[in-house]
């Protein structure tokens, strides 16, 4: 049978690893071969998905990176040569770049091997290295070598399409499913707990959700609310400012392990992006009967229609945020409505068995 490899991102959990785990796992049931890639290196090492895929029982191997672009380059060089795989899965602008490269100078030696990329990004916010700016600017023209692109929404495939020189019969839009639950999820919170679940960082908009918290706090005396901010990352110093100016209404919790059941015991769940190519959390939310208010940015859309299955506000406009937030959180019934048609949005458009039989259907036409 074809033998496939899905190589992660080396980051901790975030939407990727949990792509990844979530198509490794499925395909282990379906009865494929794949095996799950953990790349590592000094600063990151990824022990959730490493967990997570031991209790799961899906094959894994880690990759040793970090010590330069060349020794990064050899590295996968080798890992290539050392296993007959058919099909290589990639999830990142660097290990895309590492892996087209391999291809472009060792053809003979892979000539046989596929490359399937998906597109989880569009911009790259967080680029800080002259080595990362150099992967973003390879990563537009080198789609053009990919066996085939998988765009995680719409809004990906359209700004891939038009970005690069890829035909369009190689770029094919699969959303990301999710597994409904089968119990039933029951709120019984005494207070109305909101969260924000995601990296605290500058495309995630942490600066204005403080400033949407700031401004709740200080138009409302509502005593029945708690914010908890869930995420570490380099704007971890203004959430914890906010924690000490409301100490009995927001609490900073880090990173959690346990996303689904941060979840369970949420009645709220605030998106604040400035960019989001799909918004896995939103979904998450969703499964387990969260409201969500999240703004109008990149595939966000396609999963929200606003004021039927949750509520969408443009990205700045703290005064539509506040509104829409408060008029969630003194209307239980608004939310349950919103949350019984979000139930409905997942089974009819983001069926995990519908996403991975399209995925099945890409992998058998390379």
């Amino acid at each position: 049978s074809m033998k496939l490899v899905v190589i992660a991102e080396n980051s901790s959990y975030g939407g990727i690893s949990s792509y990844c785990l979530d198509l490794c796992r499925e395909l282990c049931l379906k009865g494929c071969n794949v095996t799950l890639v953990v790349p590592l290196d000094k600063r990151i090492t990824n022990l959730w998905l490493r967990n997570k895929a031991h209790e799961a029982i899906i094959p894994i191997e880690e990759l040793n990176l970090g010590n330069g672009f060349f020794y990064d380059v050899r590295t996968v060089n080798t890992f290539l040569a050392n296993h007959d795989f058919d099909v290589i899965h990639t999830n990142g602008y660097r290990m895309n770049t590492l892996v087209r490269i391999c291809r472009l100078l060792h053809p003979c030696r892979h000539r046989k091997l596929k490359h399937l990329v998906t597109m989880h990004s569009v911009l790259p916010w967080n680029i800080s290295t002259s080595r990362q700016k150099l992967y973003s600017f390879i990563d537009c023209i080198g789609h053009t070598f990919n066996s085939h692109t998988i765009a995680v929404s719409n809004y990906t495939l359209n700004y891939v399409y038009s970005h690069s020189l890829i035909s369009r019969n190689r770029i094919t839009t699969i959303y990301h499913g999710m597994d409904l639950l089968e119990k039933e999820v029951i709120k019984k919170n005494d207070i109305c707990i909101i969260s924000f679940l995601g990296r605290l960082s500058h495309e995630k908009g942490v600066s204005f959700l403080v400033r949407i918290i700031e401004k709740y706090l200080l138009t409302y005396n509502d005593t029945n609310v708690l914010f908890e901010i869930c995420g570490d990352g380099e704007e971890v110093n203004v959430v914890l400012q906010l924690e000490k100016q409301f100490p009995n209404h927001v609490k900073f919790k880090g990173f959690v392990k346990n996303v689904d059941t941060q979840l369970e015991n949420s009645d709220i769940l605030m998106v604040t992006s400035k960019i989001e190519t799909f918004g896995l959390v939103v979904l998450e939310a969703m499964a387990r009967k969260v409201c969500v208010i999240a703004t109008e940015v990149g595939g966000i859309p396609e999963i929200i229609n606003s004021g039927y299955n949750g509520m969408l506000v443009g990205y700045g406009d703290i005064a539509a945020y506040v509104y829409h937030l408060h008029s969630l959180i003194v209307n239980r019934e608004k939310r349950r409505e919103l949350c019984s048609n979000a139930w409905g949005t997942l089974r009819t458009k983001f069926s995990f068995q519908e996403s991975i039989n399209r995925y099945l259907k890409v992998l058998w036409s390379l």
